[in-house]
């Protein structure tokens, strides 16, 4: 069995003639045999491996660039009283509503769990990481101390992922209203 990003894993089997191949995002390999496997979302996923030794880049794959941001609760993070929580909160939400108004943002939301969960938040950018940064640390919460940001650059296949105009709310109060 092969692991692939530790997301997906496989399992080489005999394909129809032609050899091995198998192509994840332009690069290509060589295997013993075919490969299946099923990813974490159930989707089956076929393809051939070349077992060239040194990975190839084809360069008629286009890939498009995001930034992924977490919001990381810290562990010094302040205790705040529930009013100062909720003004706090509110200003996070208009700082992500002004990055969404600019262009930078493209999706933003709480990841949900457990109320001691250590990941917070998760953001999508379409800024090079180094801007990312500057934009995340601007955030009120940040700039309190509640929350520390990892950033990670991201890539997909071109036309992968597409994002749709709409409105961030600025408050609790908006997501609250019907």
């Amino acid at each position: 069995m092969i692991i692939l990003l530790g997301v997906l894993s496989w399992r080489i089997m005999p394909v129809d003639g032609g050899g091995p191949w198998l192509r994840v995002l332009g690069v290509t390999r060589r295997c013993a045999g075919a490969v299946s496997g099923r990813g974490l979302a159930g989707g089956w996923v076929r393809g051939r491996v070349r077992n060239s030794g040194a990975a190839q880049y084809d360069p008629s794959v286009k890939f498009d660039k995001f930034t992924v941001t977490l919001l990381v609760l810290r562990p010094d993070a302040p205790q705040l009283d529930d009013e100062a929580a909720a003004a706090l909160q509110d200003a996070h939400m208009a700082h992500l509503a002004d990055l969404h108004e600019a262009g930078h943002l493209l999706a933003a939301g709480p990841l949900l769990g457990l109320q001691d969960r250590e990941f917070r938040g998760l953001s999508i950018l379409n800024v090079d990481p180094e801007r990312a940064l500057q934009l995340k640390e601007d955030d009120p919460a940040v700039r309190a101390g509640r929350f520390a940001v990892m950033v990670l650059p991201w890539i997909v296949p071109g036309g992968a992922m597409s994002f749709s105009p709409t409105r961030f709310p600025r408050s609790m109060a908006e997501t609250e209203a019907d």
